[in-house]
């Protein structure tokens, strides 16, 4: 190939296996129970043209992608069968399938964290939040 310096950038794209760290999220069962579930994804680019030219920023596609999978998953539960369901493995497939059109593949994503919510607001008598 035949590069011209003043017109051509190259892209460098990292594809060996890395994880990436989701954001806790919260979310309320079908029995009305607030959870929170925070996750670590494991992946590694397998097509790099895909990967770099038809989406637009896929890590960030990808973190919301299975932050979607995990809330909509968790949302069609109860409490109880959650906590009873493999949810690594639930999810791990839904979200294989998704990021292989972005040029990735997801090796596991994997629940580091997943409780009951316990949050108590009290209100003075203006409106504010007070702990």
């Amino acid at each position: 190939h035949f590069k011209w310096p003043i017109f051509d950038d190259i892209e460098v794209f990292l594809v060996a296996t890395t994880t990436m760290a989701l954001r806790a999220q919260s979310v309320t069962t079908r029995d009305g129970r607030n959870v929170v579930i925070k996750s670590r994804i494991k992946y590694r680019v397998s097509n790099v043209k895909v990967f770099g030219v038809e989406v637009a920023d896929a890590l960030d596609a990808l973190s919301d992608m299975v932050c979607g999978i995990q809330f909509d998953l968790i949302r069609s539960m109860t409490w109880e069968e959650s906590c009873l369901a493999n949810l690594d493995e639930v999810i791990t497939a839904d979200a294989k399938k998704e990021a292989k059109k972005w040029g990735i593949t997801i090796e596991k994503v994997t629940v580091t964290d997943y409780s009951e919510m316990r949050s108590i607001r009290l209100f003075n008598e203006g409106g504010k939040v007070t702990d």
